[in-house]
């Protein structure tokens, strides 16, 4: 397992001083789907996607369909049964692809990395590097007012690049609760969740975020990838109306000590899509894991990266 993590997440473990633990845990990173884990991608109606695209940086995005939209063809690919909507292409032929399958209202997930093996108007297949579980926290359970999560239709487009946040979704960033994080660095993809209660995300103007990390499990996917390439971009659901906001931008990881670190991003681009996602979905409960909402706005936390 010489080459589980990459020269970043390496660095980021050493100055976190969590090297030994983290390659415990990376022990459970393996290079095929399990059959157990096959029986849950199977049930599931949503899942984040995160490409890299021919400027090197990632665009991240929802895509839905009936349970059944995810299926592995063999225990080293995923296809799923639906096309990337206009605005997320093209894709580097055979490039980074990153998968987080979640189920938010069991608080279940599972990450799925590697390269695009092939695309079309209907279906993406995946030619798998990295699978790994995920643990429950910092998700708040929530499920789709409707029991079908529609499939996201190609021509829903982005909508016009801004370069700062409007007043509307500003607001959006101060009550969020959850969004994911793409990044990628030295041929790897990723994408993860973040979680917390409202005002986990702090926004200084109209182009600036401050995250403070949540403790997790030491391997620091994000983090390393960020060490290597500060390119980052955000997806940020509106569970009221089924858009979602595209952020991307720069990070820098600001190290208070080993223990202690914020995430500082500044944005360069700003887009809004329509239709991502069910409409009206119930709020079924809060993280355990969450800290305190008083002290999420005024504490700086710390951070593993995998329970995250």
């Amino acid at each position: 397992m010489s080459n589980v993590f990459h020269a970043g997440e390496l660095a980021v473990q050493t100055r976190a001083g969590v090297t030994a633990m983290a390659a415990r845990v990376g022990r459970s990173i393996m290079p095929l789907i399990p059959p157990g884990f096959q029986a849950f991608l199977a049930g599931q109606s949503y899942a984040v996607v995160a490409a890299a695209q021919l400027d090197g940086r990632m665009r991240v995005t929802f895509l839905t369909g009936a349970p059944g939209f995810l299926s592995v063809p063999d225990s080293q690919h995923l296809k799923l049964a639906a096309a990337l909507p206009l605005g997320f292409e093209p894709l580097i032929p055979r490039g980074n692809v990153a998968v987080l399958v979640i189920n938010l209202a069991s608080r279940e997930r599972i990450r799925i990395n590697g390269h695009l093996q092939s695309s079309d108007a209907d279906s993406l297949t995946l030619e798998v590097a990295e699978v790994y579980g995920n643990c429950p926290k910092y998700i708040q359970a929530r499920r789709p007012g409707s029991r079908t999560a529609p499939a996201v239709v190609a021509t829903a487009v982005l909508g016009p690049v801004q370069q700062t946040l409007s007043l509307t979704q500003q607001a959006l960033i101060r009550a969020c609760d959850t969004f994911f994080i793409a990044t990628s660095a030295l041929g790897r993809a990723d994408v993860s969740h973040r979680g917390g209660p409202p005002g986990f995300v702090q926004l200084y103007g109209n182009r600036h975020l401050s995250i403070a990390d949540y403790p997790g499990n030491t391997m620091f996917n994000t983090l390393g990838n960020l060490a290597v390439n500060p390119q980052v971009s955000l997806l940020v659901p509106d569970f009221r109306d089924g858009r979602t906001l595209h952020l991307r931008g720069t990070a820098e990881v600001v190290w208070i000590s080993p223990e202690t670190r914020t995430v500082e991003i500044e944005l360069t681009e700003v887009t809004e899509q329509n239709g991502t996602l069910p409409v009206h979905w119930i709020f079924l409960s809060s993280s355990p894991s969450n800290p305190a909402p008083v002290a999420a706005l005024l504490e700086v936390r710390s951070t593993g990266e995998v329970c995250r």
